[in-house]
């Protein structure tokens, strides 16, 4: 009788799973260099439609930048802006690399993010290190599509060619988890590497 795996594979999220980060950061940069209280910028910024372009690579650097100029009413230099863009990241969640080491040895990992061209120049070398666990890390801005759109998790299941039933999704936005189960995928809620473990054992042990 040949014994098949319940879970072959697990697809991560970055921020908010594997590390920290801090929109709040972003705001507070930003307000120093434009001289512009950090409570009043908050309530303009978030992720529109220009914010989803640019994560997609349909609008560059350089128009993002001039949207977000549009909404303060203020101009950075480009160092200025993405100085304070890249302060959004903060260390490696507790217990990740670990947890990633461990699993490496029976499942194979990739890594799935919206991110976009600023953003990706910095975290693949800020994490370089943590990125090796990962056969492969898929960013929105590079496949054209976001999560949770289901091309999102096309690419991904594509490139691994396994049952999406086999396969196990861990973000910290319902939403895109949502995304995940949509196509077959076996999608948690997670933000921190405790929950991950604990929800990947229960698949393990169903």
């Amino acid at each position: 009788m040949i014994m098949t795996k319940p879970l072959e594979a697990a697809i991560f999220d970055l921020g908010g799973v594997v590390f920290g980060i801090s929109v709040e950061n972003i705001l507070k940069s930003w307000a120093k260099s434009m001289n512009i209280p950090p409570q009043e910028m908050a309530p303009k910024f978030g992720a529109d439609s220009h914010y989803e372009c640019f994560e997609t690579n349909d609008i560059s650097p350089k128009q993002y930048r001039e949207h977000v100029y549009k909404t303060f009413g203020a101009r950075l230099s480009d160092e200025e802006f993405d100085r304070g863009w890249n302060s959004i990241y903060l260390g490696l969640l507790p217990g990740i690399e670990p947890l990633l080491k461990r699993l490496q040895q029976s499942l194979r990992l990739v890594a799935l993010t919206n991110t976009n061209s600023i953003h990706a120049r910095d975290w693949r070398v800020r994490y370089a290190d943590i990125m090796t666990y990962f056969e492969r890390v898929f960013a929105s801005h590079e496949i054209g599509a976001r999560k949770p759109e289901p091309e999102s998790f096309q690419a991904v299941l594509d490139y691994l060619d396994i049952d999406p039933g086999k396969v196990a999704f861990f973000d910290d936005n319902p939403e895109n988890v949502r995304g995940a189960i949509a196509v077959g995928i076996k999608g948690f809620v997670a933000t921190s590497p405790l929950e991950v473990s604990e929800k990947i054992q229960a698949i393990l042990r169903a």
